[in-house]
């Protein structure tokens, strides 16, 4: 063999070999990208659902229950200044429905997740001082694309949760009538 075609010959296994790792290197990049997406979505989660559950460790604290509970079926009752706070909490409950709507948009969250949540919303927007909230201008605050979704939900069918004044929640026997 002459120098010339064992200069060929090794020029064709250069790039077989190279051809070979470049297959390599994409398979590698590609399984990165896939860890590395499943990590985004992990910690988009994760954030979700440590604001779900600030939003509702509100529930418990002291000065705020009263004014949920207030508002959810008496909002003529709030004072002024139990209507900021209401408002403040509607405002926080419905943004979480929100930013579920566009994580589940980019398939951050399940479906079923975003179902939930956006029955949860719908429900909640129907009770009196979020409804209330909601038409004074609390919609005003939402994207319209999030707002045409929540107004043609169905909240009638959904309830979460029954609630009586002075007893505050309880698990609703007709929930799935």
């Amino acid at each position: 063999m002459d120098h010339q075609a064992f200069a060929q010959l090794l020029g064709n296994y250069g790039e077989f070999v190279g051809a070979i790792a470049i297959v390599i290197t994409l398979v590698y990049l590609a399984l990165q990208l896939r860890q590395n997406t499943a990590s985004v979505r992990s910690s988009a989660y994760q954030t979700w659902v440590e604001v779900a559950t600030a939003e509702l460790s509100a529930g418990q604290n002291e000065s705020m229950s009263p004014v949920i509970a207030t508002g959810i079926g008496s909002p003529a009752s709030l004072t002024h200044e139990t209507w900021m706070m209401f408002g403040s909490y509607c405002h926080q409950f419905v943004l979480r429905g929100e930013s579920t709507y566009y994580l589940g948009k980019q398939k951050i969250i399940a479906v079923s997740i975003c179902e939930k949540e956006f029955d949860r919303t719908a429900t909640f927007l129907a009770c009196a001082g979020p409804a209330q909230w909601w038409s004074a201008g609390g919609r005003t605050q939402f994207t319209d694309e999030f707002v045409e979704m929540i107004e043609h939900r169905n909240p009638g069918k959904f309830r979460a949760y029954g609630f009586t004044p002075g007893q505050g929640y309880h698990p609703d026997a007709h929930a799935g009538d």
